[in-house]
């Protein structure tokens, strides 16, 4: 499960993981934004579909909360370039 740039400027992914030992998680989810750098808070696993979901929303909430108009219109500057 992918997806595509969406219009804030970020590309959010869930995907379930291949090869991983049963013990291990077996979902990652992360998101990227044009213009800022990628953090560690910005990806990471989980349990299940519905766990990653989880933490995305949270991880995500907190960069949306910093980013302003232009950085949104910056990304998308950035991705059409």
């Amino acid at each position: 499960f992918h997806t595509a740039w969406t219009q804030s400027g970020h590309r959010p992914f869930l995907k379930k993981s291949r090869g991983v030992p049963s013990h291990a998680d077996q979902w990652w989810w992360g998101f990227t934004f044009y213009g800022k750098p990628s953090r560690s808070s910005h990806s990471g696993s989980g349990t299940d579909l519905d766990d990653c979901k989880a933490k995305f929303k949270i991880a995500w909430t907190r960069m949306r909360a910093g980013l302003t108009d232009a950085d949104i219109a910056k990304a998308h500057e950035m991705r059409r370039a």
